[in-house]
């Protein structure tokens, strides 16, 4: 009986004795046992503090901060222009059949550009593709917006274009995503790239809002939205060309059309 009494009391008597050498120990000067207790209410400031950092670590990358915005204000510029073709296809043909020929061809050409921009992501220099990407989307919207103010615009003209801006986003989304690599590094690129997920998903709340506000007002109109896509777009060929240069890559010893057809090799393999 006295054996059980002993073996139940056990557990208290050895709390008892962590909270009496807890603060003890803390105490202990340099050099002697390291503290096995800390005040949490000491900790917690710190800990917040660096949590905030890590949230935002790939931002304190210079160059990473200029591609951020960059992304960010040409995600807005495309869903602004998604919604602004959307009305005008439907406008022009008088049905929504219009607006589904246009995303046909968008996906149809999107689909053959990401193997070609991921294959020149790895030869080209990932800094003039996403100059060439942006220069090309601020030319598409600018000369739509032109096309509606003159009178002028066609719905084959929006066929062009969405092919045209299909290609666009084939050689941005591999060059970015290889020069994000470049510039962070691996040990931020996980950050860089929540960040980048972050911007987009708000820029599919935010450019839909102001595309629809623009359409709904008569002074606007689809001239407005497509010139406002433009400008936005804009400004993101303005952070590219900010960007710093990057190291080119090693040039490849396998021909251009041999890693594409690996491209489509490894898509076909891992189809999850």
């Amino acid at each position: 009986h006295r054996v059980l009494r002993h073996a139940a009391g056990e557990p208290a008597r050895r709390r008892r004795h962590a909270r009496q050498a807890g603060p003890a120990l803390t105490r202990c000067p340099a050099g002697r046992a390291p503290a096995v207790r800390a005040d949490r209410r000491q900790l917690r400031p710190h800990a917040r503090a660096a949590a905030r950092g890590g949230r935002f670590a790939a931002l304190s990358v210079p160059g990473y901060r200029l591609l951020f915005v960059s992304g960010t204000v040409s995600f807005v510029a495309t869903q602004v222009q998604i919604i602004g073709r959307g009305w005008l296809a439907n406008t022009l043909t008088g049905s929504n059949s219009g607006l589904g020929v246009v995303y046909l061809c968008f996906g149809v050409a999107m689909l053959i550009a990401m193997p070609v921009g991921g294959v020149l992501a790895d030869r080209r220099s990932r800094r003039a593709l996403l100059i060439a990407s942006q220069a090309m989307f601020v030319g598409i919207n600018a000369f739509v917006g032109i096309a509606v103010a003159a009178g002028f615009i066609r719905f084959w003209m929006l066929l062009i274009t969405a092919v045209l801006q299909a290609f666009g986003f084939g050689l941005l989304g591999p060059a970015r995503m290889a020069m994000t690599v470049d510039i962070v590094g691996r040990e931020h690129m996980a950050n860089a790239v929540v960040l980048s997920q972050m911007s987009l998903n708000s820029a599919r709340v935010v450019g839909p809002a102001v595309a629809g506000v623009g359409l709904g007002s008569a002074w606007f109109g689809t001239v407005g939205v497509y010139f406002t896509a433009a400008g936005l777009s804009l400004v993101g060929l303005m952070a590219v060309l900010s960007l710093p240069p990057t190291p080119r890559p090693s040039p490849s010893q396998t021909g251009v059309f041999t890693s594409f057809a690996e491209v489509i090799s490894y898509a076909r393999r891992e189809r999850r």
